[in-house]
Order: structure tokens, then C-alpha cells, then sequence
């Protein structure tokens, strides 16, 4: 099954002839696999050339292909292509970027952007400055080969023989990949796209998802769901510190003291860092339903309008049960209340309610203040 895909998907974007390796992995989700990677041993019969740079060639290729429905067919999500015969990681970064799509269909409900025939495009480029970009474009290559559309997501990762530190190869490719799948293409918003930043950038999406991404491949090597295999060889030691330093006193904060209303409207750095908090606790007890409709709800597309998405979000409901992790247990936290009162709670404002979070790990709301 997985050969005749890549025929069917690959040999527009650069014809795959010869031997290949095949992986059926399993899911952290679920008994069924979803992810298929293809990796071709033999070089490619016609080099994929770089949108961006047409003197730019690549001979070498790896595929990702995954099921968006329990018993569907596995379509082509990811082609990562290489300079290089080996030593190139394109195994490997196909096979992080399937667990990335898998997170996103499991927690946001939502897969590759279809613009782009669902399909994001990397190049493992020799040329250009160390790090990494993505990027929206037309590749005139595929309607040469005969396909009818030629808009391609993609992402460059630049100078790949300086691409070693594990912990920072995958930070990388999940900020490029946060950029790739929680964009607006043509007005629709496909996840947590977030504007109005100056710096560090002007959308959130990238540094967003690599919060969120790290975050979750380090609880998934936590509880062995998954192996440094999955993970470009980061181990659970590795990143584990990093996200201790990056991802838990953004969330903490929230946490410990609502969200910061007034940094939500700052342009900067600390207006990011005040989204990305909130964003990383919601995460922590929104159901993946009550993410995506907040997200969806979140019209403006700015930090400031967020936290009342939130709300709008939990206001038809009847009552709330929000469990949250076993080690939470006896910690005071702020949650989101709108019109429901939460048990046990002395104090409230701007609509969030301050709790101490019960040796079950449920939080309980009901309606009426």
C-alpha cells in the first residue's frame, strides 16, 4: 500500500524509482498504526528542484504518510528531500514530522493545510545560513509533471552539516512545522495563528508550536510512547531540561496568577511569551474539541481576544469537569469560569476563578455565580 501511494503522490514532486525501506509505526494514541514512513535508497530518476532556488537540486528522498480516520488510507502528509545520499536525516525528520501531524490531529482535530494538497515539502539544503524557513510558494515543477496544482508548503532547513545538536534539530523542525500547520492561508486559520507581533516574530505559530511540540514528544518519551527514534536521537534527559526551561514557568505564571491581560496586548517578546502561557495551560485540561473551537472562535487572531475565545468556548455547557495532571494535585490555580461557579473557589476576576486542584485532579464547575 505504502509503494503504490508514493507513486501516486511522490512522482509529481520528483519521480521515486528503485529500492526503498518501509516503517509501519505505532501510534501513541491508539492500537492502530497511522504513520507509514518511506525512505528511497536509491537516488531519485529526476532531481526535485527548490522553489526557492532553482539552482538548487535534490537527489535523495524520505515520505510520510499517515491515516486521518481509523481504517482509512494512509495519504501522503510529508516529502523530505536531501542533497546527500546519507548522513542527511531525511529518515528522520519524515518521521518526526509524523508524529508532529499526529499530535496535531489528536489534541487540535486538524491536518495538514489542504491548499497545498495536505502535503508539507522539506528540503535539506546544502546552501544559505545555518537554521531554518518556511514558506508558501508555487513550484512550477509539479505542473510539468502533470498535476494540476502547484502551490507547495514548504520548509528549508539551511546548512544541514551543521545540523547536529538533537534537542535543537528538533526544536527547529517543530518551529518550521508550527509555521507550516498552524497558518492562515486565503483567510482561513488552520490553528493557532496569532499576529500583531513585532518581534521576536510576527506571527506566534512557530515559537507556539515548538512549545507545544517539544512539551508533548517529551511526555510521550516520559510514559514510553515513543523512542529517541521518533525524536532525531533527543532523548527524555535531553529534553526534558529544555522544556523545564522553556515551556513550564510560561505556563506556571498562568497557572499561579490568571492570564497577564495587559502583556496579552504588548507587540513584543513578553506579549508572546504571555500567549504562549496561556496557551500551553489550556492545553493542559481543554478537551481537543474546546481547543480548536477556541482557536476558531478567536476571530481577531490577536493574544488580547483569546482568553474571551475561551470563554465563548465554555459558555454553552451545562456544568465542567476539567481534570488536570496527578502531580497538580494540592497546587492553587487559576481556571476559567465566565458564568459557572468552580467548586471550592474564594476568589474570582476577570472571569477566571482561583482553585485548589482536588486529590481526584477534578476541577468542578457549575452554573451560577
Amino acid at each position: 500500500m505504502v509503494a503504490s501511494l508514493l507513486a501516486l503522490g511522490v512522482m509529481a514532486l520528483g519521480s521515486a524509482q528503485g529500492s526503498s525501506r518501509n516503517l509501519d509505526l505505532p501510534s501513541p494514541f491508539g492500537p492502530e498504526s497511522k504513520v507509514q514512513i518511506m525512505e528511497n535508497l536509491d537516488r531519485l530518476e529526476i532531481p526535485k528542484i527548490a522553489p526557492k532556488n532553482p539552482s538548487w537540486a535534490y537527489e535523495w528522498s524520505a515520505s510520510g504518510f499517515g491515516r486521518s480516520r481509523p481504517g482509512g488510507i494512509a495519504g501522503l502528509r510529508t516529502v523530505v528531500y536531501s542533497q546527500k545520499p546519507r548522513g542527511d536525516h531525511r529518515l528522520s525528520v519524515a518521521r518526526l514530522l509524523m508524529r508532529l501531524w499526529e499530535f496535531n490531529m489528536n489534541r487540535f482535530q486538524t491536518d495538514n493545510p489542504s491548499p497545498c494538497d495536505g502535503i508539507v515539502t522539506v528540503y535539506l539544503s546544502f546552501g544559505g545560513t545555518a537554521g531554518g524557513e518556511q514558506m508558501f510558494a508555487r513550484d512550477p515543477q509539479l505542473l510539468q509533471r502533470g498535476g494540476t496544482n502547484d502551490k507547495v508548503n514548504t520548509i528549508y532547513i539551511y546548512d544541514i552539516d551543521t545540523f547536529k545538536d538533537p534537542v535543537q534539530m528538533v526544536r527547529e523542525i517543530a518551529h518550521e512545522y508550527g509555521h507550516a500547520t498552524h497558518a492562515t492561508i486565503g483567510g482561513r486559520q488552520y490553528l493557532t495563528d496569532i499576529g500583531g507581533f513585532k518581534e521576536p516574530e510576527q506571527w506566534a505559530a512557530g515559537y507556539l508550536g515548538e512549545r507545544l511540540f517539544m512539551r508533548w514528544l517529551r511526555d510521550q518519551l516520559r510514559d514510553g510512547k515513543l523512542t529517541p527514534e521518533d525524536t532525531m536521537g533527543a532523548t527524555l534527559e535531553q529534553l526534558d531540561p529544555w522544556v523545564k526551561a522553556y515551556c513550564d514557568p510560561l505556563e506556571d505564571a498562568v497557572a499561579k496568577n490568571g492570564p497577564d491581560f495587559a502583556a496579552l496586548r504588548r507587540d513584543d517578546a513578553k506579549g508572546m511569551d504571555a500567549l504562549i502561557g496561556l496557551v500551553l495551560f489550556m492545553e493542559r485540561f481543554l478537551s481537543a474539541p474546546e481547543l480548536r473551537q477556541t482557536f476558531y472562535l478567536n476571530e481577531q487572531r490577536r493574544a488580547f481576544t483569546l482568553p474571551a475565545a475561551l470563554l465563548k468556548t465554555i459558555e454553552p455547557k451545562d456544568s465542567i469537569a476539567w481534570t488536570f495532571p496527578a502531580d497538580w494535585k494540592g497546587r492553587t490555580i487559576w481556571v476559567p469560569a465566565g458564568p459557572f461557579k468552580a467548586a471550592g473557589s474564594t476568589e474570582t476576576k476577570n472571569d477566571w476563578a482561583k482553585v485548589t486542584v482536588p486529590e481526584d485532579g477534578i476541577v468542578q464547575l457549575t452554573k451560577g455565580k
